[in-house]
């Protein structure tokens, strides 16, 4: 089936189960993905495991719903810095990514016990603040996010021209006045 062009996620998980573990300890992913009670311990099946594989990929569908949400990247943004290989901002992409799995491993298990990750109340709040602007990725479109502009001219064309979307996709809201009354 041909990929629907109105669906704008991204193809691709913003990490890999090698990315996770340089960030989180590889025995407790290991029990935590495995459904058996033995943790899984072969390379192939820890590196090719669906249950993994699934959640990282939901993972970065969360990071991509709180980015898409603030209007300032696309997931042509989004997978230019993950594949841009020498910039520190993918590493924040993927830390972000990492700690909502481990949070989602967490979750899978079911023990109302566990306690939220501490990594994952981080990520979230981070998150939060890449949506309004109060935090962007390295991106050359968002370098001034969070500025304040201000319109006057015709407020209420203006509000949802399509310039306008594109603007709020780098700068945020913080400029815009609401003229929805």
């Amino acid at each position: 089936m041909p990929a629907d062009p109105n669906v704008h996620s991204s193809d691709i998980a913003y990490a890999t189960p090698d990315e996770l573990v340089i960030r989180y300890d590889k025995r407790l992913i290991s029990r935590l993905i495995s459904d058996t009670g033995v943790p899984i311990t072969d390379e192939f099946d820890f590196r090719n495991n669906n249950v993994l594989k699934t959640l990282l990929r939901e993972a970065s569908a969360i990071v991509e719903s709180y980015a898409y949400k603030g209007r300032r990247y696309t997931k042509e943004d989004l997978k230019a810095i993950y594949n841009d290989t020498t910039k520190v901002g993918r590493e924040l992409l993927i830390s972000l990514v990492c700690a909502i799995t481990l949070y989602l491993l967490w979750r899978r298990r079911g023990d109302p016990a566990i306690e939220v990750p501490k990594d994952f109340e981080i990520a979230e709040n981070m998150l939060r603040r890449l949506e309004r602007g109060e935090n962007i990725f390295a991106w050359q479109g968002t370098m001034d996010a969070g500025s304040r502009m201000e319109f006057v001219s015709n407020a209420t064309l203006l509000q949802n021209s399509p310039r306008t979307i594109a603007l709020r996709r780098f700068i945020g809201n913080a400029g815009f006045i609401d003229f929805t009354w």
